[in-house]
């Protein structure tokens, strides 16, 4: 049998990163670009299907500015999104 997946990673600020689940990062040593650690983490197991991700909540959307002449956009800030709690066991 094989395993078949990816990992979603938020930081603590927020920020989603994917990682296959066969090349993620070690936690100690991993930073996000905003330079946070780990706070949350979550398999996707796609062996027998898609997977189902689970739903996040938006803390603050992703901020954008147009170009006046051009209507380029450009990203300000990006999505962050809302933590979830641990699973009570």
């Amino acid at each position: 049998m094989s395993y078949e997946g990816y990992e979603v990673w938020l930081c603590a600020t927020g920020h989603r990163h994917y990682f296959d689940c066969y090349n993620s990062p070690s936690e100690k040593g991993w930073r996000c670009h905003c330079g946070a650690a780990r706070a949350w983490w979550c398999a996707v197991d796609q062996t027998n299907g898609p997977g189902e991700e689970p739903a996040l909540t938006v803390a603050q959307a992703a901020t954008y500015s147009t170009c006046p002449c051009c209507h380029v956009r450009k990203p300000l800030t990006e999505v962050t999104f809302v933590i979830p709690e641990k699973e009570k066991r």
